[in-house]
């Protein structure tokens, strides 16, 4: 007794399936090794990484009200507007705060520049304002009305 010729259609059928399946493992081998995960960050994310950064918004504004400057460094806020130093990850230029988002090539940033103050991302991923409240700051003092010393 002769044996039954195999298809040619259902080898096709599994190559293709193998195949299918490789690139499958591939792409997601790449996310994760690209972002740590297997699936994109989303703009939730990204809101809640800014919240978390609020009090280094108000920091930043806190120094700017009592030197009349803007802190040069992050380290300059360290022990009277924070407990400690920034991560390493957060970086400054006197302007824009901007904070490593865990994606590649993405940062949440806060714009202190005047007419643009606020939360967005920029990069990669879904960059764009982000729908996040500016952050509580206490008034500058009002240092014309301060009392002046009888001569």
């Amino acid at each position: 007794m002769a044996p039954k010729p195999r298809s040619s259609h259902w080898k096709l059928a599994l190559r293709l399936v193998l195949v299918a399946g490789f690139l499958v493992a591939f792409f997601y081998g790449c996310m994760f090794a690209a972002i740590g995960r297997f699936t994109l960050p989303t703009k939730e994310e990204f809101a809640e990484l800014a919240l978390c950064n609020q009090p280094l918004v108000e920091a930043i504004y806190s120094f700017r009200d009592d030197h009349g400057t803007m802190p040069k460094r992050l380290d300059d806020l360290a022990p009277r507007y924070l407990p400690t130093v920034p991560d390493p990850y957060i970086f400054f230029d006197g302007n824009d705060l901007m904070i490593h988002a865990r994606a590649p090539h993405t940062y949440v940033c806060f714009s202190f520049r005047p007419g643009q103050e606020g939360w967005s991302v920029g990069g990669d991923f879904f960059p764009g304002p982000l729908d996040v409240p500016k952050p509580v700051r206490r008034e500058p003092p009002n240092r014309s009305k301060v009392p002046q010393a009888d001569k």
